[in-house]
């Protein structure tokens, strides 16, 4: 993948995200307005992709976690519950959802940021 597709792809399910939850207000919006670690979250997808744009094409190994992210979050955003104070299981499960595809994401990064270094010659 393009490494500025990934970024629009992230940029795109960002807005798509914080469009759709103003849409159904409750008591879930206030907290991710705040308090800035929800947003951070939102953010770091879009922040990685920043990171590898410099890069070349992205293999599928970074570019799929990217999708799957892109997706969860806005899954998130559509199906998290607004149930006046109680949690639920699905929308609990949504939720963790969307936390491992961004660990995914991350050590995808990582490692491949890692494999550059070593792959790369030193020159002086």
């Amino acid at each position: 993948m393009p490494p500025g597709v990934n970024v629009a792809l992230q940029l795109a399910a960002l807005l798509t995200a914080l469009a759709i939850r103003p849409a159904e207000p409750g008591w879930t919006v206030r907290p991710t307005v705040a308090f800035v670690l929800p947003l951070l979250v939102a953010l770091l997808p879009l922040g990685l992709a920043l990171r590898t744009a410099h890069r070349g094409p992205l293999p599928r190994t970074v570019a799929c976690p990217f999708v799957a992210t892109a997706i969860a979050l806005v899954v998130v955003a559509l199906l998290y519950p607004e149930l006046d104070g109680r949690a639920h299981l699905m929308g609990n499960s949504i939720l963790c959802a969307y936390i491992a595809t961004l660990m995914w994401t991350l050590v995808a990064v990582e490692e491949t940021s890692r494999n550059d270094h070593e792959r790369r010659p030193i020159t002086w």
